[in-house]
Order: structure tokens, then sequence, then C-alpha cells
């Protein structure tokens, strides 16, 4: 089984995935995939220059500098698009390569994107993480995000509401770190029994 697990920022994807790993599920967390690849790939830390400009980063040998990514591509959309082209399609070769390493195990695969790529057929079941704006606000400065770089990450993605729509399943991340795992986990043993 292979679950997505989606929703909106700073509303508890990761924790999430984090939860599902403890009891024994296959965690990919779409966005430290991302982050490794721009770390430890050169031709591609190459092409993201070549593409978004000197300002990200330096020659092949220098780390990216991922603010600057940000900064860049949350104020421009067509190099935020280049930017997805050239990300997507190895981010998705990963995580489709790790289960195909393993297919008997439950997976849940953490894509911040995921309706917005249409990515639904590849998946038994999406969970969408959602939370009110206030909680998600104020975990987003907790982060160090100002209110705009906050808004311009949010414009990218699909409204929570439409997430919810589209989910198969929906947890609600208000409450308490423990109340949140307790729902995860229960979740977790539901889809277990009816994948059976």
């Amino acid at each position: 089984m292979i679950i997505g697990l989606t929703g909106g920022m700073a509303c508890g994807k990761s924790t999430a995935g984090a939860f599902l790993k403890q009891a024994g599920w296959g965690a990919i967390d779409a966005d430290r995939v991302v982050h490794h690849l721009l770390s430890h790939d050169p031709k591609l830390s190459s092409q993201v220059v070549a593409q978004l400009g000197p300002e990200v980063g330096g020659n092949l040998s220098a780390m990216l500098d991922k603010k600057k990514i940000a900064a860049v591509v949350f104020n421009d959309a067509a190099k935020l698009a280049r930017l997805e082209a050239l990300l997507h399609p190895r981010v998705h070769a990963y995580w489709q390569n790790a289960v195909a390493a393993n297919p008997t195990m439950p997976w849940a695969i953490e894509l911040p994107l995921l309706f917005e790529n249409h990515l639904e057929s590849h998946f038994d079941y999406t969970v969408c993480i959602a939370a009110d704006s206030q909680k998600q606000w104020s975990r987003l400065a907790d982060r160090g995000l100002t209110s705009q770089e906050a808004q311009a990450r949010i414009q990218h993605q699909l409204p929570l509401e439409d997430k919810i729509k589209y989910a198969d399943y929906v947890v609600l991340n208000n409450g308490s770190l423990k109340q949140f795992k307790a729902y995860i986990l229960e979740l977790s043993q539901q889809l277990l029994l009816k994948h059976t």
C-alpha cells in the first residue's frame, strides 16, 4: 500500500510522516529529497544556477543557497516552473524506486504539491493534514518566515480547502502533538486493515 501525504504548509505533514515511520512504514519526504539533491548532485546544481541565475550559487563546487533560491522562484513564476521541471522528475523517480525496492512495506510519500501536480493516481489513498489558519501562520512564524515569504509560498499551492475536498482522508492537527500522533496511528491502522 502506498499513500500520498499532503496538506497545507506548517500543518504537520512531516510530523505525520515521522509518526508513520516510527510505526514501521516507509516514509519519504519530497522536500528532504530536494534538499539532498541540491546538496549532493553537482550536475543538478549547475543546471539550477543556469536556470535561475548566478545569485543562487557559485560554481559546481559551491553549495546552493536555498534561501536565495526560494527568494527568486517564489517571486518569479517562470523561474519556479523551470526549477520544478528540473526537480520533480528526479523526486518522482526517487520515491518510485524506493517503493519498488520494498513493495510489501506500506509507504507514505509526503508531497506538498500532490494535487497541484495531479499525482493522485499513483496512490491507493491520499491523506491531507490540515490545521486552522491561526495555527498554520503561528507555526510559519516559528520557522522564521516573514508574512510576505509565507504568503508567497502559500499562494503557490492550492487552497487548503481544496486539498481537503480532494483527499480521501483528512487529519486535523489543531491540538497537542500527542493527540495528533494518536490520530495518525489510528488512521494508519484503519488503512492497513482496509487494504488487506
